[in-house]
Order: C-alpha cells, then structure tokens, then sequence
C-alpha cells in the first residue's frame, strides 16, 4: 500500500513577481492614473455634449401636445415626460402622449347677406288685388258724391208768376228773352219756389232801367228788403243785383214791388 502524497503551497518570492526589484516609479504611475480617473468620470457629462431630442411620436403630431425630452411637460392634456438622467450612460425614457378627450369646435357657418330671411310683409304685385284680412272686411273710404246742383232759374214773365198790374214785354237782348214792366206803387210780381230744405239762399235778379231806381224783396209776406240799382244801360241791355233770402222747406213765395214809387223792370231770378 503506497504512503499518501503530501502537497505543500511554497509562497514565490517576489523575485519572481520583479526579477529586478519592485518598479516603484510604475506602481507610482499607476496610482496616479487610478487617482485622475476618479475625478474625470464625475465630471465626464457636463464636458460631453447632450444627446439630441428624439422626434416626437405619430400621436404627439395629431394631439398638438406631448412631453418634451429634457424639459418640463407641455401642450396637450394628460401628456407626461421624463427629464433625461444626467448619467451619459442612461438612455432617456419617453412616454406616449394620450390624446386630448375634448373635442375639437368648427366655427359655425354665418349666413350669407344674399341668404337674408325674407320680409314678413307680401310684396305688392301690380294688378293683384290683396286677399281680405281675416280679423275682417276692409273698411273702404265711400266715394264722395258731386254736388247736385239745385240752382234755380226763373224768368219773370213765367205764367206760373202772380201778377197783380204788371205786364209783359219781349226783350230778345234780355236774360230770358222778355220782362215784366210796371212794377211799383199797387203793382207786384210774386215768383212761388219750392226747396227741400230749409236755409239761406243767394238771390241774384236780372233787371232793366234807364235810371236809378228802388225794389222792394220780401218772402212769404215777411218783412223786405230795399234794394236800390243804378241803370242798367237802356230797357234792352241788362243788369244784376242781388241780396240774401230766408226760404223754409216746402212751398215759398217771393214779392217783388215798391210802394213808394216805380221799381226797376223784372227780367229774370236765380237762386243759388
């Protein structure tokens, strides 16, 4: 049976780590290279330059608003970013943006001036006549009647005259073609007139006279009137007087005389 083998562990000298002595200027050089990197790495990120923002994401570009690398956050709602490290070695981290929930508001379109709400009243067409309101008939203006004309025009030598010592004469230059001579003193003429209403009345008289003279008008026996005329011009040529008469509704009659000497002859009576 073989004896067991014993192993034994002989340190090296250090004559065989340096055969030629411990190189003190190498193990010094070294340790200032071990010292210089320990203050170089501190400082290595402020003298490197920082790395270029990355572009930002399809999401980001939509919504109008993201996070922005080495910044605060910014833009759109919700958006979150991360400021990168200052370490050179960390890679920054970015986020994805959600988009913004509100909605996005078009303008409203504002009617065009030539779109305008059309008037509420009907336009007038010519030759169209306007449907009757419904609240009721139109009142319409009546249409004035003419004034009917009720003149009246009388001539003195009419038969239908009273004549009490008077006479008539042909004139074919008079008013009405003949006159009554003689009036005065006893002597009269009474005209009869019928109106339909009572009032006054305009009496214009038709009369020849070589000279002036008085006439005497009264109305249903009422009291007269004096009325004096110059000539006329001769006992052909005629001449107008005239004065203002009460006349009742009905029947009147009109006196022409004078009783206190000859009155001027009669040719023709108006009433207006």
């Amino acid at each position: 049976m073989k004896s067991p083998v014993s192993k034994t562990f002989t340190a090296l000298p250090t004559s065989w780590l340096w055969p030629g002595g411990p190189p003190v200027w190498q193990i010094s050089l070294l340790g200032g290279a071990v010292a210089l990197t320990s203050v170089a790495v501190p400082a290595l990120p402020t003298v490197l330059p920082d790395k270029p923002a990355p572009a930002q994401t399809q999401s980001q570009a939509r919504t109008g608003g993201g996070a922005e690398i080495g910044g605060s956050v910014g833009g759109g709602d919700g958006g979150t970013g991360q400021v990168p490290s200052t370490d050179p070695a960390a890679v920054p981290t970015v986020t994805a943006v959600r988009p913004s929930a509100a909605p996005i508001e078009t303008p409203s379109e504002q009617p065009r001036a030539s779109e305008a709400a059309p008037s509420a009243g009907p336009s007038a067409e010519p030759g169209v006549t306007p449907a009757p309101s419904p609240d009721g008939p139109v009142a319409t203006s009546p249409t004035p009647e003419a004034p009917q004309d009720d003149s009246v025009t009388i001539a003195a030598s009419d038969p239908a005259n009273g004549r009490f010592l008077v006479s008539s004469a042909d004139c074919p230059t008079c008013a009405s073609g003949s006159r009554i001579i003689g009036i005065g003193l006893l002597a009269t003429l009474t005209v009869p007139v019928t109106v339909d209403a009572a009032g006054s009345r305009a009496l214009s008289i038709a009369y020849e006279s070589t000279t002036e003279r008085t006439l005497y008008v009264s109305v249903n026996g009422g009291p007269s009137q004096k009325l004096t005329v110059a000539a006329s011009g001769g006992w052909q040529t005629p001449a107008w007087t005239g004065t203002t008469i009460e006349l009742r509704a009905g029947e009147n009659e009109i006196k022409f005389h004078n009783p206190l000497g000859l009155a001027p002859d009669v040719d023709q009576i108006s009433l207006g």
